[in-house]
């Protein structure tokens, strides 16, 4: 799914890949969590945090919250949550 994200961004969007991170590790409140992907502006700020989910999970509340809790730390402007 993330590859899927990824493709859409480079090749439809014209998103350098250069601005695209994948499951980095970021630090909330002493927990360690790992993102799937943010896209990133040219002037490296952080832009649209994407959170993927596998098929059959559902794009509940709790999958809002975990966007919303990574957005505390990259303070982005969009999310885009994705399932199959």
């Amino acid at each position: 799914m993330r590859q899927h994200v990824v493709n859409y961004f480079i090749t439809q969007q014209k998103y350098p890949a250069s601005l695209i991170s994948l499951e980095k590790e970021i630090e909330l409140n002493g927990v360690k969590k790992r993102y799937d992907v943010v896209v990133y502006t040219k002037e490296l700020k952080p832009f649209i945090i994407v959170e993927c989910k596998a098929p059959g999970v559902d794009l509940s509340q709790d999958v809002l919250e975990q966007a919303a809790r990574y957005n505390l730390i990259l303070n982005v402007g969009s999310f885009l949550l994705q399932t199959d």
